[in-house]
């Protein structure tokens, strides 16, 4: 590993986490570790280390020979963003090795790898940046919620993976490349290693205007209102619900229960009487899961405006007497503080049937 060019007191407000992986771009690396030094940030590695104390990778082999290493002890899983100033995904080939999930998620269920689920608490921490190079956005395609509606660049063979999440990749002046850096509120992208050193500038820029803004920490900036109350942010409406999906899929009481505001409501079906509070939603998750076996919860679409979330699922429950298909809608309402206050469910007979396998 190349040594830094000066040692750097460790802290968040002065420490960039690099997710890394084998076939990481050496370019780059070399950048990371003299580069941040010089401008006063200490580098810390992580990866996933598959319950080893520590694993070395290796860049591409560039001319056929790998010339950098480096040995990770931070494990990413279970990793706080918060005490980073900012985390980087490495480019070339090693954030699609580090998206790897040993086992397949339900369809319409996010990605379980560590990593990802470490860039998608990131990009919900206030004041966070994530940067990626060429090739490392294949991290955040695993995820497509992380990147719809985002303005991003990336290496040109991989536009039609970032396009398919939803995300705009923004082009040059004249349409015939992606743009060299793009910068999406908390998010800094660049199109090649080549412009490493605009990148970095960028994305330290970044960070030190968001350290400079009163409590970057513990609110967004500037963030709009509901009459007197904090809203959420897009990305904390969006986490919410992705969490509330995934509770399902995983069939995690705790999590789910997390995710309520203690004065919950829900309504599911609209029509019937409604649950209040997170004792009544606890009832409400056991008798469900108390006649079903398993629910494949996939989100066809999801719409987010404000404080509110609209999505359109297909859920497949497991029951003793087979499986049954529900189509319908939830509407959430997401607190300040990024949780739910409110779940309406708009389903009728109509799109509820028996299912088989695979509907």
């Amino acid at each position: 590993m190349t040594a830094p060019a000066a040692a750097v007191p460790d802290g968040p407000r002065r420490t960039v986490g690099v997710l890394i992986e084998d076939h990481f771009d050496a370019t780059e690396f070399r950048l990371f570790n003299s580069w941040l030094p010089a401008h006063g940030y200490r580098v810390r590695y992580l990866s996933h280390l598959w319950g080893q104390p520590s694993l070395t990778f290796g860049s591409n082999p560039d001319d056929g020979t790998v010339e950098e290493h480096v040995t990770v002890t931070e494990e990413v899983a279970g990793a706080d963003p918060a005490q980073y100033a900012g985390i980087i995904c490495i480019g070339a080939y090693a954030m699609d090795r580090l998206r790897y999930q040993a086992e397949l998620p339900p369809p319409g269920a996010p990605s379980t790898a560590p990593a990802v689920a470490f860039a998608r608490a990131a990009l919900a921490e206030p004041g966070v940046k994530v940067g990626a190079i060429c090739h490392s956005l294949w991290l955040l395609c695993a995820d497509p919620g992380l990147l719809r509606g985002r303005r991003v660049t990336c290496a040109h063979n991989i536009v039609g993976d970032v396009e398919n999440t939803g995300a705009v990749v923004v082009r040059d002046t004249v349409g015939a490349a992606t743009a060299d850096l793009v910068v999406d509120g908390d998010l800094v992208t660049a199109r090649h290693p080549e412009v490493t050193e605009e990148f970095l500038a960028a994305f330290v820029r970044e960070i030190e205007t968001a350290w400079a803004a009163p409590a970057a920490r513990t609110a967004p900036a500037a963030a709009p209102v509901r009459g007197d109350a904090a809203m959420p942010t897009e990305q904390q409406v969006r986490t919410a619900v992705q969490g509330y999906v995934d509770s399902f899929n995983t069939r995690d009481r705790d999590k789910f229960l997390a995710l309520l505001a203690e004065d919950v409501v829900q309504v599911d079906p609209v029509g019937s009487p409604a649950n209040t509070g997170r004792a009544a939603l606890a009832d409400f998750w056991d008798g469900l899961f108390g006649s079903v076996e398993k629910v494949e919860f996939a989100v066809t679409d999801l719409i987010v405006s404000g404080d509110e979330a609209a999505l359109t699922f297909h859920i497949v429950q497991t029951t003793p007497g087979g499986p049954v298909v529900v189509d319908g809608v939830d509407v959430f309402r997401i607190d300040g503080d990024g949780r739910i206050a409110e779940v309406r469910g708009y389903v009728d007979a109509a799109h509820v049937r028996a299912g088989s396998a695979g509907s």
